[in-house]
Formats: structure tokens, C-alpha cells, sequence
């Protein structure tokens, strides 16, 4: 364990209340189940693949503002909202992100290869049209950009995290160029966007309470999380990058997080 770990350990944690995290949990799984076994049957009907993929965004933006609304997310947007096909370029905190982003824009993700696994969570993904990626292999890397640019063509939006791993808010990690390639090679709008968490209560932390990184275990996380009352998040979405910004994966990769940093609150 790191030092940053062992500091956050040693510290005392915001209490969340079981009572309050429980139903909440119960609610938000359910809505992800019912979802999850109403689209596909829903998809029979829709063979076109530019229909369904923005029908996969729909429901995940329906699902995103329930969850928001169950969790008691005091959210504040600032900034135009993307046009649609556009590639969403955020910092990254954990899962709570997901949930802000797909509240606001109407988009896909891209998740981790081994969120697959997950019970439930993982289903949807699948089920949903979201893009699994797998870096550690240059193959499975060019089949996740062509996934991504398959969908961006389609004039739906996805949103990755380039960062590629989650942090403690603390700072913004370097982007990687790879994942700006779908966007590049598809022309579709980049639009950086800075997430700053926080809470109403002086007691909560962002790093330990909020943010999901670390040490952490996803399951005692989420129900602590969950438990908070007066979480707040702050999405700002920046104007896409200009083509100056964007005229290679590196360029555009390093314009997209001068963007983000500049409207952080570390």
C-alpha cells in the first residue's frame, strides 16, 4: 500500500447512513435490472444500427438521471452540451462519473475489460452497446478504437476516460493519445469535460468518500457513498477542440486536458 493509501486510511471516514444507502442501492439496482431486460426485447424491433445505438444512449441517459435523482447528486451543468457523435473526454473519479456524465448527454462509455465480469453492472454494459476495452494488448486496443469510431459515425456520442484509471481528485492524470484516434479518424467533435465532486458537508471527503480509486472495494464503497447525504458534482463542458487542437492524437490529447485542468477545482 502507498503512502497516499495509508493517509487515507488513517483517516476518519464520513458516516453514511445504512438506512438511507440500502434503498438506495436497492432502487438503483433494480432500475439497471429492469433495463437490462427490457432493451433487448426492445431491440428486436430496431434493426437499423444508427437507431439502435441512439436508443442505447437514450436509455442510458434515463438511467443515469434516475440514478442521480436516487442518490440525492446535487448537479450543476455550466457550458454547451455536446452535439450528438461527439467524443466526451472527462477526468475521472470512479463510477460516480458515469452516472453525472450519462445524466446530462445522451452517450455510451467505455469501460474497463474487467467491469465485463461484474454481476449485473456488467450485463448492462454488454446489453447497452458500451465499448469494453483491453490495453494490454495492441489488438484488442485497435478493435476498441474501431468500436468507438463505428459509433461516433453513427452520430452517437461516447465518452472514455482518458486518463485511463481513476484518481482521488487530486489531480488530473496525463491523457492517452490512443484513445483520440476514433475522433480523429471520424471527424467527430472533441469536447473535454472537468467533473469536480463535492459535498455540502464539511465532514465529507473527495478522496475517500466520493472518489472511487485506491484500495477501495467497490461493494463497501458504493454502500458508504451512497449513505451521504448533500453530494454535490459540477459538470463543465468545454467548446469541442479546434482543428489546431486536434491535428494529432498527441495535440489533441494534451489540448483536451489543458482544457479540463483550467476549469479544475483541486
Amino acid at each position: 500500500m502507498t503512502h497516499t493509501h495509508q493517509a487515507l486510511d488513517s483517516r476518519s471516514q464520513a458516516r453514511g447512513n445504512p438506512f438511507l444507502a440500502w434503498p438506495r442501492f436497492l432502487l438503483i439496482v433494480g432500475c439497471s435490472l429492469v433495463f437490462a431486460m427490457f432493451f433487448p426485447a426492445l431491440k428486436l424491433f430496431v434493426r437499423k444500427t444508427d437507431k439502435r445505438m441512439a436508443l442505447a444512449a437514450a436509455f442510458t441517459r434515463a438511467w443515469g438521471r434516475f440514478c442521480c435523482r436516487v442518490a440525492g447528486y446535487r448537479m450543476r451543468v455550466s457550458g454547451p452540451l455536446p452535439p450528438s457523435g461527439s467524443l466526451l473526454a472527462p477526468n475521472h473519479q470512479g463510477y460516480v462519473d458515469i452516472i453525472a456524465v450519462a445524466a446530462c448527454v445522451p452517450c455510451l462509455f467505455v469501460a474497463k475489460a474487467e467491469t465485463r465480469g461484474w454481476p449485473l453492472f456488467g450485463t448492462c454494459i454488454r446489453v447497452f452497446e458500451h465499448v469494453f476495452v483491453t490495453r494490454r494488448k495492441a489488438r484488442a486496443m485497435r478493435e476498441t478504437v474501431d468500436a468507438v469510431e463505428a459509433r461516433l459515425r453513427q452520430s452517437v456520442s461516447v465518452c472514455l476516460f482518458p486518463e485511463g484509471t481513476s484518481s482521488g481528485g487530486g489531480k488530473v492524470l496525463p491523457f492517452t493519445s490512443s484513445f483520440f484516434e476514433p475522433a480523429l479518424r471520424s471527424g467527430a467533435p472533441i469536447v473535454p469535460v472537468t467533473i469536480i465532486w463535492g459535498s455540502l458537508n464539511p465532514r465529507v471527503d473527495r478522496e475517500r468518500d466520493i472518489a472511487y480509486w485506491g484500495s477501495h472495494r467497490f461493494l463497501f464503497h458504493i454502500l458508504r457513498h451512497l449513505g451521504l447525504r448533500k453530494t454535490t458534482v459540477h459538470l463543465i463542458f468545454s467548446p469541442p477542440l479546434t482543428a489546431d487542437s486536434r491535428s494529432d492524437r498527441k495535440t489533441a490529447a494534451q489540448s483536451a486536458r489543458a482544457a479540463v485542468m483550467a476549469n479544475y477545482t483541486f
